[in-house]
């Protein structure tokens, strides 16, 4: 789809750049749906790795888990659930090539030659937000980096966003 081209006044107005991870940067959604699958399986609950990418991306992971079991006996399990899925992810993730999404790091190198400011707002747990970053070799990049360890209410909520926007002083 074609997208108009904003003007250059618009454009000067842009001081700072705010990317999400998964999904933006490297894809990562899978090594989290998968093992997130794999967990709710383990308490009865089936969900395909497509249909939890598809509800509850960039969603903070224990505030998936608590939505999912909302109606469950197992409710109270959430937060071992995380650690489990965390488990299986950082296996996983140790044992894969992982690449950048296509021509993003190009995308923040335009950016960073050109003034502005980058910041990663992810939904993902520090040390795999962190790792994820070294992988691809950005990290060193970004001026401001929130993961979901850096707020107290997850996306969709907003309050990542503001952070990282305040951090980076616009």
């Amino acid at each position: 789809q074609r997208v108009a081209s904003p003007n250059a006044e618009v454009i000067s107005m842009i001081k700072a750049v705010i990317f999400d991870m998964d999904g933006v940067i490297a894809m990562t959604n899978d090594f989290q749906s998968r093992a997130e699958s794999r967990v709710l399986s383990t308490v009865g609950i089936n969900m395909k790795p497509d249909d939890i990418v598809k509800k509850y991306a960039g969603w903070k992971d224990i505030d998936v888990f608590k939505d999912i079991l909302k109606n469950s006996p197992s409710r109270k399990a959430a937060h071992k659930l995380r650690e489990l899925k965390w488990e299986m992810v950082q296996e996983e993730f140790n044992q894969a090539d992982l690449l950048p999404v296509p021509g993003v790091v190009e995308l923040i190198e335009l950016l960073l030659s050109n003034g502005f400011m980058l910041g990663v707002a992810s939904g993902s747990s520090r040390p795999f937000f962190d790792n994820v970053l070294e992988k691809v070799k950005v990290r060193e990049k970004f001026q401001v980096l929130l993961s979901s360890d850096d707020v107290s209410i997850g996306k969709p909520d907003p309050e990542i966003f503001l952070i990282a926007k305040k951090k980076l002083g616009v």
